[in-house]
């Protein structure tokens, strides 16, 4: 049985992920790769696997950072009237404690923070753990 996608809602402040989880997944990242020079470094062909992670990193935090620049300065026109799309947001806690809208469905915006952090989180701060437990068995 197919299931239809729902568009009766629209794309509004309750499907924008907010600011300060951007921020959060930058500062992951730049971890991300901080671990990686942190257990690579030094070691023959090693300095090749720091570059791609590095690169990848990069490309991890420069990708979301210009399609949110480019939604902030697009202009929807819409029967002859120009429509601002981009969102304003109130403080974090409030966006935390509202919808935010998939085409899914719903979730609570505790729910959505959680899915959107908990792979980047897992990766950098297991990776970190790692590093420091291959630091103090081989010292």
């Amino acid at each position: 049985m197919k299931h239809k996608r729902s568009n009766s809602h629209q794309l509004g402040k309750g499907s924008t992920v907010h600011p300060l989880l951007y921020r959060i997944i930058i500062g992951l990242t730049a971890l991300w790769i901080v671990v990686a020079w942190g257990f690579f470094a030094g070691r023959g062909y090693a300095s090749l696997v720091v570059a791609v992670v590095t690169f990848i990193g990069i490309i991890a935090i420069v990708l979301p950072a210009e399609l949110l620049r480019i939604r902030r300065n697009h202009r929807n026109v819409r029967n002859g009237l120009e429509q601002n799309l981009q969102p304003t947001f109130g403080s974090f806690r409030r966006w935390l404690a509202g919808d935010f809208h998939t085409p899914e469905g719903r979730l609570k915006g505790t729910d959505a923070a959680v899915e959107i952090l908990l792979p980047i989180a897992v990766a950098s701060i297991g990776g970190l753990l790692f590093v420091l437990a291959f630091h103090f068995a081989t010292h």
